[in-house]
């Protein structure tokens, strides 16, 4: 099949959609992106206290802070901070540690230096259980358990990769280090406190091993994070690091959904919104006096996984094949039916690749026929970045799919969804 990573954009075009979605990219934790985005957010509102906890877990463990602490651990480990202790020992015929022999003929002397094999040494113990460590077992411990809380596909064949193809396998890597470091037989001996001292911090900081102020620094930015409950810094941090789609391919995708709610956003109703990740039953809910709407994004809802004709042939064949699902997909309900709408998005002004892809809108309507019955024409929707004309919209909505383009996007959804029934 043909590429749609064709020259379809300009520098121009591609920085108009970026601009466009930029305000809400903060949201956007789907697995195809990496931190490399920097955009001025206005406010964190729409967000419930799960999500925000989300969000603020997430980007702390993508922060520098947590990277730099990474780097000086095999520094830290090589010079692990301790204290010595001296004592006393009775030992016979093995020495353990200094001898005292002052000491040691004290000792025959009181026994009638029968014993030439008796001597009383000074063995050194490093003693590991320092402020500092705890900090740093303390801070280890945090980062495993907040990577543990996302749902991440952990592959151990992660820990060596030099490159990662998105935030999550950062995220992994991460935590995979940690864990790995975490089971050094020093650990054993250092205790996990349940709270941090502001001494301790401050006895980090001034330690002659510089490597401690990573540690110090990533245990501030967490407490401004999880304890102090910083809104300011958690803006400051997503600010410099918003996840960004890594291709263009996905960025368009993300434009045509961010228009799609834009639209709904626009229109007498109420869109609710949150984070943006495929753990969700839906990605976002539109609901008036007339309609409700919800938005399926990289997402199959039920009603159609089950009606899938694809589906019941691989499980005859034995094929272990996931149901494939359009880019987007709205479940309609209005006070006379419910139906389904499927939107296919491809960045692409080729017309050779808008007929494949047309065909393929059209697989997803046989294969989800079932589930269509009720769906009026256009039961399929295709969006491309350009390459078709719509001579007559009225006749091109009576067919089963529909073509727009970014430039009548907006009219294409007012049509298709019936929003000009609503009172604007």
């Amino acid at each position: 099949m043909i590429s749609s990573s064709d020259s379809s954009w300009t520098k121009r075009d591609k920085a108009s959609v970026l601009e466009y979605v930029e305000p809400v990219l903060h949201r956007f934790l789907f697995r195809e992106a990496l931190p490399n985005l920097e955009v001025p957010l206005k406010n964190l509102t729409g967000l419930t206290d799960e999500e925000l906890n989300h969000l603020k877990t997430v980007h702390f463990l993508l922060s520098d802070e947590v990277a730099k602490l990474l780097i000086e651990l095999p520094k830290i480990l090589r010079n692990l901070s301790h204290s010595t202790h001296k004592e006393l020992v009775e030992s016979r015929g093995i020495i353990r540690g200094r001898v005292d022999w002052n000491m040691t003929f004290k000792e025959r002397y009181s026994q009638g230096f029968n014993d030439p094999s008796l001597f009383i040494c000074q063995p050194s113990t490093k003693i590991y259980d320092l402020p500092e460590n705890q900090l740093l077992n303390f801070i280890l411990w945090k980062i495993r358990s907040l990577s543990e809380k996302i749902d991440l596909k952990i592959s151990e064949e992660l820990l060596d990769a030099k490159e990662w193809n998105n935030w999550q396998d950062n995220i992994v890597t991460r935590y995979l280090k940690v864990k790995k470091i975490s089971k050094n037989v020093y650990f054993q001996q250092i205790s996990l406190p349940r709270s941090i001292k502001p001494k301790t911090i401050q006895k980090a900081y001034r330690h002659r091993n510089q490597s401690y102020d990573k540690v110090a620094a990533c245990y501030e930015l967490y407490e401004k994070l999880f304890i102090i409950n910083d809104q300011k810094v958690l803006r400051e941090l997503i600010e410099i690091q918003t996840l960004k789609p890594f291709n263009d391919d996905k960025l368009f995708e993300i434009y045509v959904l961010i228009k799609l709610l834009d639209f709904l956003d626009n229109h007498s109703g109420e869109l609710r919104l949150g984070l943006l990740k495929p753990d969700l039953d839906y990605t976002a809910k539109y609901i008036s006096e007339k309609m409700n709407i919800c938005i399926f994004y990289q997402k199959t809802p039920s009603d159609l996984k089950n009606s899938s004709k694809y589906k019941s042939i691989f499980n005859f064949y034995d094929l272990k094949v996931r149901v494939r699902s359009p880019d987007i997909i709205l479940r309609i309900q209005t006070n006379e039916n419910e139906y389904y709408q499927i939107i296919e998005v491809k960045r692409t002004k080729k017309k050779s690749y808008i007929v494949d892809s047309v065909y393929k809108v059209l697989g997803y309507i046989n294969d989800f026929q079932e589930s269509l019955e009720s769906t009026p024409n256009p039961k399929g929707v295709l969006v491309v970045w350009d390459g078709v004309k719509i001579n007559d919209f009225n006749k091109a909505l009576k067919e089963s799919v529909l073509i727009l383009k970014d430039k009548n996007m907006e009219r294409g959804f007012k049509k298709i969804i019936g929003l000009n029934t609503i009172n604007v």
